[in-house]
């Protein structure tokens, strides 16, 4: 009867062990690599820079850049099981010497908990000079359009309400008399 019952726990015993996890496959890298990826289109001014904004740090991905479908690309290493974070992509230009240089603009936010690789990726396109916006030669036109048509509408309220008030005021005296 000892020898069925130590078949059994050792039966039980090997089987745990086969069952439970590796500890060596259940660990996760220490650290994650972010690929940061910007493709610009159209012209880029000479003074123009581009960085990934995150918290009070940075990385820049270009100065100066090119465009016309131009893809610029830079890694980096982050700690697995940190919070989640927010990144932006920023665009820079020409600041005076001895400043602090402040976007010219943000776009692009994401948020990501990096605990796998992960890719980061926006666009940016300069507009064209050929894509001029009209402006209408009767400006004022519109403006009166629609101002005629509040008073109308107004005015119209008005009187059907005056009608209303009048009728109901005729029945009553129909009803009392």
């Amino acid at each position: 009867m000892k020898r069925i019952i130590s078949l059994g726990a050792g039966c039980a015993l090997a089987t745990a062990l086969v069952m439970t996890a590796s500890p060596a496959r259940a660990q996760v890298p220490p650290q994650v690599t972010l690929t940061f990826t910007l493709t610009l289109n159209g012209t880029v001014p000479a003074h123009d820079s581009f960085s990934v904004l995150w918290a009070e740090n940075g990385i820049v991905l270009c100065n100066p850049c090119t465009g016309n479908g131009h893809v610029y690309k830079a890694t980096m290493l982050w700690p697995t099981g940190s919070t989640r974070i927010t990144f932006v992509f920023a665009r820079f230009g020409v600041t005076p010497a001895g400043t602090i240089p402040s976007p010219k603009q943000k776009f692009g936010q994401q948020t990501v908990v990096p605990t796998a690789n992960r890719t980061v990726s926006a666009f940016y396109t300069y507009g064209t000079a050929a894509t001029a916006i009209t402006t209408p030669t009767t400006g004022g036109a519109p403006v009166f359009g629609i101002a005629a048509a509040l008073l109308a509408a107004g005015g119209g309220t008005g009187l059907l309400a005056v009608r209303l008030r009048r009728r109901s005021s005729r029945q009553r005296r129909a009803t009392v008399g």
